[in-house]
């Protein structure tokens, strides 16, 4: 379950909640978002052990997309 609600007093720039998604395949979701013209970060190996990028919604909220290196 995923659950969001509007909270007029957060802003994108005060609010410390965040989004992770894990999936299978994450060069394909990050290619598939680049060539849609979504703004995505460079898909990088992070020392917490992580492949992932960030994908920023129109309010700039960001994403994170990735999975672990050892899978």
């Amino acid at each position: 379950m995923f659950d969001l609600d509007v909270c007029e007093h957060l802003t994108p720039d005060t609010n410390g909640a965040g989004c992770f998604l894990i999936v299978r395949g994450v060069e394909e979701w990050h290619g598939v978002l680049e060539v849609a013209g979504l703004p995505v970060s460079a898909l990088e190996d992070q020392p917490w052990g992580m492949r992932e990028f960030t994908l920023t919604d129109p309010d700039n909220n960001h994403i994170r997309v990735g999975h672990p290196l050892d899978d």
